[in-house]
């Protein structure tokens, strides 16, 4: 969730680089081939303090890999060590997490946190992050971290947790604390993103992280184009870029089945990956994006129109819903 590379407001050629490691989690059914007690997709987690762009081994699995569902995440570290455990995402069962942002204060409501965890998760936690502790105290919400829960039941597990973080700040601080709270989290079937800053004094610099979601980027950033995103003929500056970019509607579905030769695809980013406004909606602070199998998959599309893995895509629902920590039970 956070760029190799954010362009500075104005496009020029200096940047802010993240430099603290990476991490990608990607889902195989691999195992269910050869575990009878395994069924569906499992994540395959590589993180390093390295950079990615100067990381070989990481660039031979990118160049001989595909999988169907992907997160990846760079990291600017907020607090040292600079350590592979403290890099994003974070697996739990077949689920993983990353995390944009920071929980205000951590370490003085570390120990409320983990209160609130369930032991076998908290001692999952091999690092020393507020990311990981939220994560750990997130899959508490959720339940067992080896069932496959649709984006609703996620999606709840998520809002009662961060609910719950602060929460636990105005009790142990004694006031509200503005949070960065960015997460993305799949079990490589279902996946529930959110952008989310809560800020008592709102301000040009309290401006919360952004976040986006494409249904056709994919066409850009393929290497089997004669294009890049770097040299499209339409390339936008980062300030015009952001300017351009519709907001996301409030109940805005998949709409792109029809003449898409890279198949139905979502994909969430901090930033936009390609500089065509088109490809990319912009995602509100306090909104989810909830991607989850479509209960009819076949209702509302032409007979005929996918076969084979094109088809097994088209089985997703993308839908977009406000969230409010007051509103939640």
């Amino acid at each position: 969730m956070h760029p190799i590379r954010s362009p500075n407001p104005e496009g020029a050629g200096d940047a802010t680089y993240n430099f603290d490691g990476f991490g990608v989690t990607w889902y195989t059914d691999t195992l269910s081939r050869y575990d009878p007690d395994v069924e569906g997709p499992r994540p395959i987690l590589y993180r390093t303090p390295a950079i990615a762009v100067t990381d070989e081994t990481f660039l031979y699995v990118c160049n001989n890999t595909s999988s169907s569902t992907i997160l990846a995440h760079v990291r600017n570290a907020t607090r040292p060590p600079m350590v592979a455990s403290n890099n994003h995402p974070f697996v739990f069962g077949r689920y993983s997490l990353m995390h944009n942002g920071s929980i205000t204060d951590f370490p003085k409501i570390q120990l409320e946190m983990l209160q609130e965890t369930k032991r076998e998760y908290a001692a999952m936690i091999s690092g020393n992050t507020d990311s990981e502790h939220f994560a750990a105290l997130y899959f508490t919400y959720l339940g067992d971290i080896n069932e496959v829960y649709g984006a609703r039941r996620m999606r709840n597990a998520l809002a009662k947790a961060i609910k719950t973080v602060q929460d636990i700040q105005v009790q142990v601080l004694g006031k509200e604390v503005a949070n960065e709270m960015n997460f993305c989290i799949t079990n490589g079937e279902t996946l529930v993103a959110l952008r989310w800053k809560n800020n008592p004094t709102p301000s040009v610099d309290n401006f919360p992280l952004s976040l986006y979601v494409s249904y056709t980027a994919a066409a850009s950033l393929s290497r089997k184009e004669k294009f890049s995103y770097g040299i499209q003929a339409n390339k936008r500056t980062a300030t015009e870029l952001t300017q351009l970019i519709k907001p996301a509607a409030g109940n805005l579905t998949q709409p792109h089945y029809a003449h898409n030769p890279f198949g139905v695809h979502v994909i969430v980013a901090s930033e936009p990956a390609t500089f065509d406004e088109e490809q990319w909606y912009s995602v509100n602070n306090g909104q989810f994006v909830l991607v989850d199998r479509r209960k009819n998959p076949w209702n509302d599309i032409p007979h005929g129109m996918f076969t084979g893995a094109a088809k097994e895509a088209a089985n997703i629902e993308v839908s977009f819903e406000d969230f409010n920590p007051e509103n939640e039970a």
